[in-house]
């Protein structure tokens, strides 16, 4: 009976990583600021995230123009 050979092994253990793995954390609270632009004053927030939603949808009035939300 013929000895098999033994076969060869390899570790990547030792391999760097690529790239840093980011807080996500971090990363999730930076996207919700941005989105509801909790740093600007209500009168100089950019028109996007939020604010940009709100000016799509208001102003909303009744049918004959007596009452609105804004």
């Amino acid at each position: 009976m013929a000895r098999k050979q033994p076969v060869e092994r390899h570790s990547y253990q030792t391999i760097p990583e690529a790239a840093e793995m980011p807080n996500l954390l971090e990363v999730l609270l930076d996207s919700y600021n941005n989105f509801l632009q909790t740093s600007a004053d209500p009168d100089k927030r950019e028109n996007s995230g939020l604010q940009q939603i709100f000016q799509e949808i208001f102003l909303i009035s009744d049918i004959n123009d007596n009452y609105s939300l804004e």
